[in-house]
């Protein structure tokens, strides 16, 4: 169905009359924003280079504000991303692009990041990356409700914020958990001898079987196993909840990127 739609595409781009251009170019580009489709700019680039003075500020902003990395790229690529900046202004409450970045993923985009502390360097990543592209003033620039960027951030992500701490602790105490059971079953099973011990040696009654010895010799290794993959992961994980903890105070301190 992707490539059929691409093939339709082609034709009436081949079949296009000028005088219907611009319409329908323009509402292509709005419905590759909203529904994150960059194959469609790129098709209609390749068959009608023409198309992109139909390319405004309103197909960028459903791009920036839905988090679609893919069109953000190739709107940076072709080269139209500088004036789109500045040209792109919310007219009903005067948010100019990084207030726009600044503003909470829409659900389904949010949804697409388990975790909301992922979620929220997620968004922390993205708002950076169009950071990078936006003159230095949008920075202090204010809306309608006098609300300068970092207000929009806080305000919008405040409940993310929360969630995300406690999404960390959460997580934290199921790791622990996690490694007392391991250590708990661990060493059930090495206290445990399948059929139990000859009643006058003391000996184990299948200890010349295969099928024990194999089981004799993983027992003996599992504890040492166990714990060496709870010192290989917790470093790890520990590593990746300090950087989004750091992500998150940097909003809370508001100093580092203003």
């Amino acid at each position: 169905m992707h490539t059929l739609t691409l093939q339709l595409l082609n034709h009436l781009c081949e079949v296009l009359k000028v005088s219907r251009a611009k319409k329908i170019f323009r509402q292509s580009f709005i419905n590759e924003a909203k529904y994150g489709i960059p194959e469609i700019l790129e098709e209609i680039i390749k068959s009608y280079p023409y198309a992109l003075e139909y390319l405004d500020e309103d197909v960028f902003k459903l791009a920036v504000l839905n988090r679609y990395e893919k069109i953000f790229n190739l709107i940076c690529e072709i080269g139209m991303h500088r004036q789109l900046i500045i040209r792109t202004i919310d007219d009903s409450n005067n948010d100019n692009i990084l207030h726009l970045a600044g503003k909470l993923a829409p659900p389904h985009r949010l949804s697409l990041v388990s975790g909301a502390a992922l979620q929220m360097q997620h968004e922390l990543h993205w708002f950076k990356e169009i950071k990078k592209y936006a003159p230095r003033a949008f920075s202090e620039s204010e809306n309608e409700n006098k609300d300068k960027l970092k207000m929009v951030f806080i305000k919008e992500h405040e409940k993310l914020i929360k969630e995300g701490e406690k999404w960390m602790k959460g997580t934290a105490k199921c790791y622990a958990l996690a490694a007392a059971l391991i250590a708990t079953v661990v060493f059930a099973a090495a206290i445990t001898i399948p059929g139990g011990n000859h009643d006058d040696t003391g000996i184990p009654n299948f200890s010349k079987e295969i099928a024990f010895k194999v089981f004799a010799v993983l027992d003996a290794l599992s504890p040492f196993l166990s714990i060496a993959s709870e010192v290989d992961i917790w470093p790890c994980y520990s590593i990746s909840l300090r950087n989004i903890h750091d992500d998150s105070l940097q909003w809370r301190n508001l100093s580092s990127l203003w």
